[in-house]
């Protein structure tokens, strides 16, 4: 008994490429089989292949409980618009829409049927200060 756990493990690997390579019902089939395949060659294997992945299952449950989640941006409203935080750098956002004409409609088609599209044009914005990169003025 001590390589018998290999061969449901070898049938759950052939019907997991089946279940892959598959879409209809036969899909369901070979994943039904590949989980059943897989739980009882981890069912009949030995102990000791147990144990190795009983310790592999608990160090990457308690990595996953202890990493901290991401932190979202802060928002804090200020004057002509939102100053926000990025990598630790303040910055102000200005939302302006975009300007939507409708003055030529286009018609296109959608699956046969015609409808009117829209352009959007970009808002030119005055620009007062001259812009920064990386410290350098450029214009």
């Amino acid at each position: 008994m001590g390589y018998l756990f290999f061969l449901p493990l070898a049938i759950a690997t052939l019907a997991a490429y089946i279940w892959q390579k598959s879409q209809d019902e036969i899909a369901y089939l070979s994943g039904v089989v590949t989980v059943i395949c897989f739980l009882v060659g981890l069912v009949i294997a030995p102990w000791q292949i147990q144990l190795l992945l009983l310790i592999a299952v608990v160090a990457v449950v308690t990595q996953l409980l202890t990493t901290p989640a991401p932190q979202p941006p802060t928002i804090a409203e200020g004057s002509g618009g939102q100053t926000q935080k990025y990598r630790g750098v303040s910055y102000t956002e200005t939302k302006k829409a975009p300007l939507i004409t409708t003055a030529k409609p286009t018609l296109g088609k959608y699956r046969g049927v015609s409808m009117p599209i829209q352009h959007a044009e970009p808002q030119s914005q005055p620009s007062s200060k001259p812009k920064k990169y990386r410290g350098i003025d450029i214009s």
